[in-house]
């Protein structure tokens, strides 16, 4: 046993094979693994003394120094990957359509430009207490949601990117709230082979605003708020700290202006929706 970077355990078993002189590499493998009393372990099986270690790769080479048809068998146990379940690896067996979804959170990035404090929203001024409207550029971190799923035909592929690219989550989804999840990509390679069965493996990209609800997809400050003054685009605001805006509506069904010192005013953005658990990802492990 080992212990990997990630902190996983690894176990590596070898096994010496019998088989026929003239038997080739898929038939010795078949052999092996419904051997009896004791067979070799295949893919994806649960390793005898580790019951959260899988088998995940099994190596035949033959052992040309002994007499013909013996062939040294290697197999490696791992804990498997975040997202992936060996059970339902092993269930699919040799069809690469019938593999489940893998499904990965990480993190993108992004940069905009900011003329208040991430902290608090109040201004960045100048030694000259004035706010430019140069503003400065702010990189921030996005969570992300990946999938990845084998698909038979690439008209699935376009009839997915037509249905869910750019567009928001209507209903609960592998975890999230309607709303917190925008579709940004759906990709995929060449046509792949295996087993005598065509495919394409389909990734899929969404990122994550836990501010997003079912119905309010961006919130965002309005700009008209922005003047002149001395000849510069200037934001001026009040001594607490409020952008100082013209009489604007603060909501579409107000019939009142807003003052200034009301809280910010706030566009409310809708995008289209869409059902993703219809996209055939299944649950998300």
């Amino acid at each position: 046993m080992s212990l990997g970077l990630e902190g996983k355990r690894t176990h590596t078993w070898s096994y010496l094979v019998k088989a026929a002189n003239d038997d080739d590499p898929y038939t010795v493998y078949k052999g092996a693994i419904n051997a009896s009393p004791d067979p070799v372990p295949d893919k994806y099986e649960q390793h005898p003394l580790d019951s959260n270690s899988f088998c995940v790769s099994l190596d035949f080479s033959p052992v040309k120094e002994n007499e013909g048809g013996y062939w040294l068998a290697v197999a490696r146990w791992s804990q498997p990957p975040d997202g992936q379940d060996p059970q339902e690896e092993k269930q699919a067996g040799d069809n690469p359509l019938l593999r489940p979804t893998r499904w990965q959170l990480g993190t993108s990035y992004e940069t905009e430009k900011l003329f208040t404090h991430p902290a608090d929203n109040k201004p960045i001024l100048t030694v000259h207490e004035n706010v430019a409207l140069t503003g400065f550029d702010y990189s921030k971190s996005i969570p992300t949601l990946t999938a990845e799923k084998n698909f038979r035909f690439l008209t699935d592929v376009r009839r997915l990117q037509s249905l869910y690219m750019n567009k928001n989550n209507s209903t609960a989804f592998a975890g999230f709230s309607a709303g917190q999840l925008r579709c940004s990509s759906i990709a995929t390679g060449g046509i792949q082979r295996e087993n005598g069965i065509a495919f394409y493996t389909v990734h899929f990209n969404f990122e994550v605003d836990f501010n997003n609800t079912a119905t309010s997809h961006a919130r965002i400050p309005m700009l008209d708020f922005i003047v002149l003054k001395n000849g510069e685009r200037v934001q001026d605001f009040d001594e607490h700290g409020n952008p100082i805006i013209g009489p604007k509506l603060s909501k579409a069904s107000d019939s009142l202006p807003a003052g200034v010192n009301d809280t910010d005013c706030l566009i409310d953005v809708r995008f289209p929706t869409a059902n993703f658990n219809n996209i055939g990802l299944g649950r998300f492990n």
